[in-house]
C-alpha cells in the first residue's frame, strides 16, 4: 500500500510503499523483519523526495477470521518501523529510517506494541 501525506489541502504526495507479506508458506522464513529497499532521502537541499520502499515480511497463522492477539503485536511492531522509514525526511540515504542508534530505531516500533497491549 502507499503512504501518502496531503501537502496543501488538495494535493498528496507519497511518503512511501509498503509490501506486505503476512501469509505463511511451507518453505518461508519463520522471522518477522522490516526491510527497508530504497530509504527515503532528499535529492538535494531542497530537492523533491525520494519515498521509501519498504517490505514487512511477517507469518501471520491466522484462523478464517481473526489475528491472534501475539499477531497483532509483532505486525504492529513491524509497522512502527515502516513508519520511521516513511517519515524519514534527511538529505542523506544513509542515515535515514532505522538507519540511527538502535535504541532511537526501537522507539515508533514499541510504542505500537504498547498501544496494541493497551487497547
Amino acid at each position: 500500500f502507499d503512504a501518502t501525506e496531503q501537502e496543501d489541502g488538495k494535493h498528496h504526495s507519497l511518503l512511501a510503499t509498503i509490501l506486505l507479506d503476512l501469509a505463511t508458506r511451507p518453505d518461508k522464513p519463520p522471522q518477522d523483519a522490516h526491510f527497508t529497499l530504497r530509504c527515503a532521502h532528499r535529492r538535494d537541499e531542497g530537492g523533491a523526495r525520494v519515498p521509501a520502499l519498504v517490505a514487512l515480511v511477517c507469518t501471520m497463522a491466522a484462523d478464517d477470521r481473526h489475528l491472534s492477539p501475539r499477531n497483532v503485536t509483532l505486525l504492529l511492531h513491524e509497522l512502527g518501523h515502516a513508519m520511521h522509514s516513511a517519515l524519514s525526511n534527511t538529505r542523506f540515504q544513509h542515515s535515514s529510517g532505522t538507519r540511527t542508534a538502535m535504541d532511537v530505531a526501537e522507539i515508533p516500533s514499541h510504542f505500537l506494541e504498547r498501544f496494541a497491549s493497551n487497547a
